[in-house]
């Protein structure tokens, strides 16, 4: 059969795409790299665009340089917060949309209810939405309850998106319970495998914990818990607490001495202690995807964390990943023995990487919004 012209014009001109965000959006963080990186991998298809607002000045300047470093149209913007949503919002993303020119308009976190219900209510026939939602339970939120704009808006997203972007098969069904017929697929945040992957430096007797010590959900308590009964029954172990807040954690005086609290690190200690480590540890209540986990397999460390449905659909079956109740503490510990024992280094890293390469999740996306497009242009023949 003839291709139709619609079809033949998508594939000789950059389809007009742009990503809108919230300036409260960490774009410092695993959640902007996996932006930038489907940029990169996608720019051949997609003339890409960002516009993004200046309340929070690191985020809209990491946005600003990445556009000026790789030479694409960005889009500054000044907050337009409303009562209810949790994000400053963005009062120029609503005229950028409603005008048409980006016939892909993509959209990021479940959160962002001021930016993500204006770009529903600005949208113009024809323009298809994307959204990446990174969903979290509410409670997770700091004042939750303040924001009323939050469930509400976050159902007709999910009702109104034509590619919901998930970060786990667990995720898919929670987006399916909320919404039935929600347009879900499975879309893990990729991981630079090239970069995270084992090192050629011994693995040292240290069990790591990389975390937001401010987030209660992390449940660094239970980490710091575990980590005084390991040093307790094994006297050659000592931990490495790295991340915001980390350094000013108080331990108890017996251990303190073989605590080292790092605080914030730069990208190459990050790696180093990952390849060094004994094992990763991370008992978080709640996880939608646990980049920190991924990339401490992708080193080759064997990782010891909450067993989730997240989790779970992410995780079990992979060599060196030990899924356990994190308030069962004989079933910790007898993890975290496993794991500083565990010597299968390559296969953890290579297992990992095969399944969470930045590659690995920009083809999965790029199939995901080709067939998108084909399928509506196929419905308009």
């Amino acid at each position: 059969m003839l291709e139709n012209a619609t079809l033949k014009v998508i594939r000789m001109k950059k389809i007009p795409y742009l990503v809108v965000l919230a300036s409260s959006s960490q774009l410092y963080s695993g959640t902007g790299v996996a932006i930038f990186e489907w940029i990169r991998f996608a720019r051949e298809e997609f003339d890409f665009a960002i516009c993004i607002d200046n309340a929070v000045p690191l985020n809209y300047k990491i946005a600003r340089d990445f556009c000026q470093a790789e030479g694409l149209r960005f889009l500054p913007s000044g907050p337009k917060p409303w009562p209810g949503g949790a994000d400053p919002g963005n009062a120029m993303a609503p005229i950028y949309v409603g005008s048409g020119r980006w016939k892909l308009v993509e959209f990021v976190s479940w959160a962002n209810t001021t930016v993500n219900l204006d770009i529903l209510d600005a949208r113009p026939a024809g323009v298809k939405l994307v959204y990446t939602p990174h969903t979290q339970p509410a409670w997770t939120m700091p004042n939750a309850d303040k924001y009323w704009g939050l469930e509400p808006g976050f159902d007709r997203m999910l009702r109104e998106c034509d590619l919901i972007c998930c970060d786990s098969p667990a995720e898919i069904a929670t987006v399916q319970r909320r919404v039935p017929d929600a347009r879900a697929s499975f879309i893990p945040i990729g991981i630079d495998a090239k970069r995270f992957q084992v090192g050629n430096q011994p693995r040292e007797p240290f069990i790591l914990v990389v975390a937001d010590f401010n987030e209660v959900r992390k449940r660094t308590d239970l980490s710091l818990a575990a980590i005084h009964r390991l040093l307790a029954r094994n006297s050659e172990y000592r931990a490495v607490l790295a991340g915001r807040n980390s350094d000013l954690v108080k331990v108890p005086g017996d251990i303190a001495e073989r605590i080292e609290r790092c605080g914030f690190i730069s990208e190459a200690k990050l790696l180093s202690l990952y390849q060094e480590c004994s094992a990763f540890l991370l008992l978080s209540d709640y996880e939608a995807f646990g980049i920190p986990i991924v990339e401490a397999l992708c080193c080759g460390a064997p990782v010891v964390t909450t067993k989730t449905s997240e989790a779970t659909s992410l995780f079990e079956g992979l060599p060196g990943c030990y899924l356990i109740n994190n308030s069962d503490d004989r079933a910790v510990d007898f993890a975290i023995d496993k794991a500083i024992t565990c010597d299968a280094r390559e296969e953890i890293s290579a297992a990992a990487s095969a399944r969470f390469s930045h590659e690995v999740a920009s083809k999965l996306k790029l199939e995901a919004i080709q067939h998108l497009l084909t399928t509506t242009t196929d419905a308009t023949d």
